[in-house]
């Protein structure tokens, strides 16, 4: 949702940011859509033109994920005008003729690259999603005088070393420190923000996080609304004479049909001790829900690569037959000779899973349940049943973990968010949400 800076408003406390952060490292952290961003944008901003000479670096997750939350918003503000790309590839951009590298942090290796750097500021978005090597190497390049880091990001594990360092340790001093609700953004509209308080409400430790704006411990159960409301997301019929889905919708007290979009296979190769997992799940037209077609597992060990390939087959072809055309199979990417095992002798697409961090399937999984948009047909998906009623956190980590310790099937949880993880940001963007 970009940011009309010319129509916006910005709370007291954004004002006393934009007057008043003149200290080394200026943090501002707290709940997701409170304005962080954008205050922290036109902070920049001021600090390109007015602050000390030298170069400047952009840092964030990624550089996809800056150019998304930062850069489009500020480049439009700015003006055709009044930046220019150097070197896109290199990520070197002029902004009032100031020079500005733009950085992606979330790996180490951005460490090796700041070596040897001399930076006059610094913006850091989603701080907390950098290795710390790579924050602690960015201050040692901070030299010039007067040079000032402005970072923010969205709470996370009180264990974190953002969290133990540059946020809370008293051994840093030259620091100012603002903490953001969603109700510091007087441009948020009321029902958007309830939209986005109801994707969080199924988890207590992402609501006190990104409603609340708190430092807590992920722990307990991970799909709690999921073992408190069972019923609510198997209330789902198919119709293989017209193919539609028959879904209950909560805000209406009714039945909903709806098309379905593509059907896809999630894969998740098991070891020895554990199991090989596949689920099927459907999305519907406009990405507006996902439905559970079926989910199945076989224990790994003593098992052949024939065996893999004929559990494979049954389940793919079953699937086929009940319910319709397979757009494409997703296998996690670590087991290549059974991925190209099942590319040659199979007519289905077979693709690798992207693997994306764990912690964010979670919670596009967590955002969905809430909403009521992920329904399973009861009696095809006892496996993602007992996953979901199972998953919990490790405890007294320093970053969200889920407990591997073979107590339950997390190998159906992989398969299940494999099979729908390309197209998790087009079920969160979707607009269609049946609450």
């Amino acid at each position: 949702m970009g940011i009309n800076f010319a129509e916006g408003k910005f709370s007291p406390k954004a004002i006393d940011f934009l007057n008043n952060s003149n200290a080394r490292l200026c943090i501002l952290h707290g709940s997701v859509r409170s304005s962080k961003t954008v205050n922290c944008t036109v902070r920049w901003l001021d600090y390109i033109v007015n602050g000390p000479k030298g170069d400047l670096v952009m840092m964030g997750k990624d550089r996809g994920a800056l150019w998304r939350n930062v850069l489009n918003d500020m480049l439009d503000l700015v003006g055709k005008k009044g930046y220019k790309w150097v070197d896109r590839m290199r990520g070197e951009l002029t902004v009032f003729d100031r020079r500005i590298w733009i950085i992606g942090a979330s790996t180490v290796e951005t460490e090796e690259r700041l070596r040897g750097s001399t930076f006059a500021g610094a913006y850091c978005d989603e701080a907390n999603t950098y290795p710390e090597v790579v924050w602690n190497q960015l201050m040692a390049r901070l030299s010039i005088r007067g040079a000032q880091v402005f970072a923010n990001c969205n709470p996370d594990t009180p264990h974190h070393w953002f969290y133990k360092g540059p946020l809370t340790s008293p051994e840093i001093t030259n620091r100012k420190i603002w903490h953001f609700t969603m109700d510091d953004n007087p441009n948020l509209d009321e029902d958007y923000k309830k939209a986005l308080i109801s994707e969080y409400k199924g988890s207590p430790t992402f609501y006190r996080r990104f409603v609340l704006g708190e430092w807590v411990v992920a722990e307990g159960a991970i799909y709690k609304i999921f073992q408190d409301n069972e019923e609510d997301f198997t209330k789902v019929s198919y119709n293989r004479s017209n193919n539609t889905f028959m879904l209950w919708n909560y805000a209406n007290n009714t039945w909903e049909t709806h098309y379905p979009q593509h059907t896809n296979i999630g894969i998740d190769w098991g070891q020895n001790g554990s199991a090989h997992a596949f689920v099927a799940t459907v999305a519907l037209q406009n990405y507006s829900h996902l439905v559970v077609l079926r989910s199945v597992r076989h224990k790994a060990r003593g098992t052949t690569p024939d065996d893999v390939y004929d559990w494979f087959m049954d389940f793919a072809e079953s699937i086929e037959r009940d319910f319709g055309a397979i757009r494409a199979v997703y296998a996690d990417s670590a087991e290549q000779l059974l991925i190209n095992m099942l590319k040659r002798n199979s007519k289905y697409p077979i693709r690798n899973s992207l693997k994306y961090p764990i912690v964010d399937r979670i919670r596009a999984t967590v955002a969905l349940l809430s909403q009521r948009r992920i329904h399973l047909l009861d009696d095809e998906c006892e496996t993602l049943k007992e996953y979901f009623r199972a998953a919990r956190y490790k405890d007294n980590c320093p970053v969200d973990t889920r407990l591997d310790d073979g107590t339950y099937d997390q190998d159906t949880g992989d398969a299940f968010e494999y099979s729908f993880e390309r197209y998790m940001n087009h079920f969160i963007e979707s607009k269609e949400v049946s609450m």
